[in-house]
Order: C-alpha cells, then structure tokens, then sequence
C-alpha cells in the first residue's frame, strides 16, 4: 500500500512538475517569438554599388537583411567593426587564388556578419542582432574590384531612438558626380591629378603585338548579353571586344592609361580626353543606348603603346616558359591605384602616375624574394632609350637589381 501510494505520489508530481514546465517554457517572455525588421539591399544596375548605402538600427535590434542580387555579376556583403574597412579589404585581397572558393571572405574577428557571394538574381536572408555599442559599422563587397565603390554604412542608434528609413539610390550617375565634381555628363567621366576617375571596363584594343598579348588565349569562354533574351547567354565567346579585363585611369588632360589586369602591365597611354561610354551607357543620366557594345572608345591621341613581352620574362632562360602573371586587385594610394599582381615567385606592387610634362612614372615594389635574388627587369629595344632608373644598373635592354633594390624602384618613361 506504501509503495502504491507513493507511486501515485511520484506519478502526480511527474505529471504537475511537466505541466508547470511546459507552461513555464510557453509563457516565458524571453523565449517569446520576434519578428524581426526586414532590411533589403539590392544592386544599382549598372554600376557598383548598393542602392542602400546607409541604414539605421537601434541597439540590440532583431534584424533580417536580404541581399538582392540584381545586377550582372556576383557579390557579398560583410558587416564590419568600425574603422577595419580597408583592413578587412586588404585580407579579401591577400587571398589570392583561393578567394572564391571562400566567398572573398577572409578570416577575421573584424567581420561582424556576412552574406556569401550571391550569383546574379539570387538572394539571401541572415538574422542577426545589431551591436549593443552604438556608433556607425560600415559594411562592404570584397568581390575583387568592387570594394572601392560598393560600400555603406549600419548606424547603430540608441535602443530609445527612433530609426529612419535607409538612405536610398536609385541611378549609378552619382558615381561619376562623386569621383570627379564637375562632370556634367555621364558618358564622358573625367578625371583630376588630385581624384584620378578609375574604370574596369572593355578598353579599346590599339593593335598590340602578340607577344604583349601573350595570355589572352588563355582564359575561359564568356557569356555574352543577348539583349532578345534581356540576360547573359553562356557559351558565346566574346569576338571583337577590345581588352575585356582592363583598367582605365584619368588624371585629367595630361594623361590615361590602360592597365590590363590579364598581362597585368601598362598597354597604353594617351592625353587629351579619356572615354566615351555612350555605345554601351547611352547618352545621360539612364538615356538610351546605341547597342550592347561594350568596348568604350577613346578620346585624345595616344602617346605610348608598349611593346615586347612582359619586364619579368627576363629572369627566365631563353626556351623557359614564364608563368603566367596573376592579378591580386589594387588598393588606393593617395587617390591613385596601386596595381598588386604575382609573378612566379614574385609578387609585385606598381603605380603608374604623370610625371611632369609627356612623362610618366612606374613606382615598383617586387617582393618575396631571397636576399641573394638578382632581378632582371627587361625591355623591349624600342622602348629601353626612353626610360631612366632610380636605382640598379643596366646591362643593354635589361635593368638588373638586387633584392634590396628591387623592393623599392622608380622607372621614368618619356615619351615625345
């Protein structure tokens, strides 16, 4: 009879203990469900930015933020502690050839959240909670050549403050207007020796020889815009499209080039205007186009076109085989890109800049080198006359130097 009864005891406290637990998990106001506020962030066509590039929270707040992608080409989006935007920049660029099997998303506590890399007319959500600190947390797309332009800011309020709706855009003209001040026409961007206007775009192709354009067989067969379909139609090789990886950079009327980030080497330079995108922008502010070609036409005359293979083909024996160069993307450098770019063993830093009147100067640095290392830095004949070093000695078209030498160089170009 004892133990039936206590039986019965256990078994009630069981049943009342579960139940009172139960109902405490149901009705507990900190498990309670919240919905949380919807952040959309999309992609402005036709241009690198996303069309939200500001937008409020307060402290603590329950966010789910989408990232749209509704542009042409892939992006992620990384939420950073304040002030580590360009160290966050810098890792994404130091990972080299195995950053896209990462999303170009480095290794680091300075990244807050993170939405991978979102293919084009894909989206997706993360929830998260917003920073108890308040103050402002930039976030940013490190898909290589993007991160200069696509880039905003989440302002973290007090958890009492009221939030405003996210600062909005909707057309990619500001970007010139942002770069350059007086641009008053969108086909035509100009730039200043002070705000150079820097492009990656279809340059034109002046009739190079084939040994500056030794790698350009070499990559994969891109898709092409069918403007019927209104999306890119893959498997269609791209036939007539000037240089489609370059680089344009306008410092105003006395110089533009053309960096190429396949042979990753100066191809040309030239003065007067700098490009007219009105066959593939149209003409103003979202106006008309002439058609999907996306090769831009330069304005001005050429001063220099380079010639022969590529400087660091010298340190290899007639008959070898040169690697092939690699581009790392660029960082800024006082307003002016600063090209980052391997070489075998070698990983290279240059900037191209004017140099006073029908001059242009090549700042070098080449790194990852043994102490012992002896560079040779080779020209093509008709060019070697019309360039002076800072450093090293010359021994007919090739500019020999050592290890310390090569870590920080000049070369001066003039060009008639």
């Amino acid at each position: 009879m004892k133990n039936f009864c206590a039986h019965r005891l256990l078994y009630w406290w069981f049943r009342t203990g579960v139940a009172m637990f139960v109902t405490c998990v149901h009705f507990s106001p900190s498990n309670a469900q919240v919905s949380p506020r919807q952040i959309e962030i999309g992609v402005i066509p036709g241009g690198l930015r996303y069309n939200v590039t500001q937008f409020e929270a307060a402290a603590g707040e329950f966010i789910e933020l989408t990232l749209d992608n509704n542009g042409l080409i892939p992006h992620n989006w990384l939420l950073l502690q304040s002030g580590k935007m360009q160290d966050v920049i810098d890792a994404a660029v130091a990972l080299g050839g195995s950053g896209l099997s990462k999303d170009f998303i480095p290794q680091t506590p300075d990244i807050l959240q993170r939405i991978t890399l979102v293919q084009p007319g894909k989206s997706i959500s993360i929830q998260f909670r917003v920073p108890e600190k308040t103050g402002d947390y930039p976030y940013v797309c490190t898909f290589p050549g993007h991160s200069n332009l696509m880039r905003g800011v989440m302002k973290v309020l007090g958890k009492s403050d009221k939030v405003s709706a996210p600062l909005t855009e909707t057309s990619s003209r500001r970007l010139a207007l942002d770069a350059l001040g007086r641009s008053k026409v969108q086909p035509f961007p100009e730039g200043t020796r002070e705000k150079p206007y820097i492009i990656r775009t279809f340059m034109p192709e002046p009739d190079l020889g084939p040994e500056v354009l030794a790698n350009h067989d070499r990559g994969y067969v891109a898709a092409n815009y069918n403007p019927g379909q209104g999306k890119d139609v893959p498997g269609i090789a791209l036939t007539d499209q000037g240089l489609p990886a370059a680089i344009g950079v306008h410092f105003g009327e006395p110089l533009s080039i053309c960096w190429d980030t396949v042979e990753c080497r100066l191809m040309y330079a030239w003065n007067g205007g700098f490009l007219d995108m009105s066959h593939y922008w149209g003409k103003g502010a979202g106006g008309s186009r002439k058609g999907f070609d996306y090769v831009s036409r330069l304005i001005g005359k050429i001063q220099f076109k380079t010639q022969g293979t590529h400087p660091l083909n010298a340190n290899y024996h007639q008959g070898a085989i040169p690697p092939v160069p690699r581009y790392r993307g660029y960082k800024l450098f006082n307003g002016t890109p600063e090209f980052i770019y391997t070489f075998g063993p070698y990983t290279v830093h240059e900037r191209v800049t004017p140099s006073g009147n029908k001059a242009v100067l090549f700042d070098y640095s080449i790194r990852d080198m043994q102490n012992d290392s002896l560079i040779r830095f080779g020209l093509d004949p008709a060019i070697r006359p019309s360039v002076e070093s800072s450093t090293g000695h010359w021994e007919g078209n090739e500019l020999l130097l050592t290890a310390e030498e090569a870590r920080k160089f000049q070369l001066v170009l003039r060009y008639d």
